[in-house]
């Protein structure tokens, strides 16, 4: 029942960027806690809901890379020792269940790490395809636009320093001159 309003809280204060670090770091303490109370309350060692540590393991993996996402199934899997000792040992029978978390934590830091890997990779691309095309847009247009008239101005420049004054006014066309007779 004291989900709902951390789920709640924890969406809101996403939403409204209010610390994200702090608030990352805090989801993963309650998350293990979650876990932790959830495996022990219904039948402490056989209980399923240790699979509520997955759920863990699972947001930190989105969230973050493979180093955190290997730190917090370390966390898990000694939390769920720690709940088969609690409740009467037998923890080399149910040892099994803690290598399958430890098998899912570091499968879920690799994918992880993967995205983190993709997402700066994109990241990487834009920039540069920003910079493309910037640079393109310069050379197609305003540096293109400038040159041309650059070489008119040359071009007019050299029309009026030659012997016919009249050349650099009104230019030819096909060998016929444009303008007044």
């Amino acid at each position: 029942m004291s989900h709902l309003p951390y789920s709640t809280l924890t969406y809101l204060a996403l939403a409204y960027r209010l610390g994200t670090k702090p608030v990352g770091k805090i989801c993963i303490g309650l998350d293990l806690i979650f876990a932790t109370v959830i495996a022990c309350l219904p039948e402490g060692r056989t209980s399923p809901s240790f699979i509520f540590f997955v759920f863990a393991i699972v947001a930190v993996g989105f969230r973050t890379g493979f180093r955190d996402t290997v730190l917090v199934t370390l966390c898990c899997v000694a939390l769920y020792a720690l709940v088969v000792e609690i409740s009467n040992g037998l923890l080399s029978v149910y040892l099994m269940r803690a290598v399958c978390l430890a098998i899912a934590g570091y499968l879920i830091g690799f994918f992880g790490q993967q995205r983190v890997n993709f997402e700066q990779r994109l990241r990487e691309l834009e920039a540069e395809a920003q910079r493309e095309a910037f640079a393109l847009s310069l050379h197609d247009g305003y540096l293109q636009a400038l040159v041309g008239v650059s070489l008119r101005l040359e071009c007019c420049r050299d029309m009026m320093l030659s012997d016919e004054p009249a050349a650099g006014r009104f230019p030819r066309v096909g060998g016929l001159r444009i303008g007044r007779s």
